[in-house]
């Protein structure tokens, strides 16, 4: 009985062990290889909503309210996932163009990404604004605006942080970072939820109101990271999401 007891040991401990060694290996592959395949080559293009156009994921445009009473010329509207295609799309665009305001239609993406381009905010002492909808060249009309996620925290580098209207969706959740097995993913940040953000951390201590927007991140911990919590409007004056509404500069108010 003893000896047969002791096979069976073996015999499971080689089992667990193979198949920890398989689950190493689907983490790896998973989880990394998708991650460098974009990272050599990023796709700096999406498709639009009706699926009729591929548009860049960086474009100039104007940035409007619903009425176009008022608009925002020349802004750089970041459009899409956040990844290492919007950042390819943001220097080709920046290469040969002018522009002082970054806008957002973004669902979020990538926390190390979104870290870089925040930091290339900050370091140009650019404006951001969120608009009721975009005006793309090629006759393209975005609507139905959101910036969620990884996004906010871009959108709060900026220097004058202009609402073109109301009507357009600012969601926060707890992000992380994602571990894929092929069969299951989940995120790191369910076990431990301030080891993912620390990225943001460090980015928004160089915001202009540094002290209110880490506020902002460490509330978004408290909201799964399977759902968004839309921020109302009473939220987005007490994180001091913007600074400015329509035309009007906040050192003119």
């Amino acid at each position: 009985m003893t000896v047969l007891l002791k096979k069976i040991l073996i015999r499971l401990g080689a089992a667990i062990g193979v198949a920890i060694a398989l689950s190493a290996v689907m983490l790896f592959v998973c989880t990394n290889v998708p991650m460098v395949w974009r990272s050599i080559f990023p796709n700096d293009t999406l498709e639009t909503v009706d699926k009729s156009k591929v548009v860049k994921k960086a474009m100039l445009g104007e940035a409007c309210n619903k009425e176009n009473s008022t608009c925002k010329k020349n802004v750089l509207i970041i459009l899409g996932a956040i990844d290492d295609g919007t950042v390819k799309a943001i220097e080709q665009l920046a290469e040969k163009e002018t522009f002082d305001t970054v806008c957002f239609g973004s669902p979020g993406g990538s926390a190390g990404v979104a870290t870089r381009i925040g930091r290339w905010i900050k370091s140009n002492n650019l404006n951001t604004c969120m608009a009721e909808h975009y005006k793309l060249e090629g006759g393209i009309d975005v609507s139905n605006v959101e910036c969620q996620s990884a996004c906010p925290y871009l959108l709060v580098m900026g220097k004058t942080r202009t609402a073109l209207g109301s009507d357009f969706n600012i969601g926060v959740h707890s992000s992380g970072v994602p571990l894929d097995f092929c069969v299951c993913r989940f995120k790191v940040n369910e076990f431990w939820p301030y080891v993912s953000t620390s990225d943001y951390r460090k980015m928004l201590e160089g915001s202009d109101e540094a002290e209110i927007h880490l506020r902002l991140l460490s509330d978004s911990l408290e909201v799964d990271s399977t759902s968004i919590h839309r921020l109302t409007q009473s939220e987005l004056e007490k994180y001091a999401v913007f600074n400015a509404y329509g035309a009007v500069d906040p050192s003119a108010r």
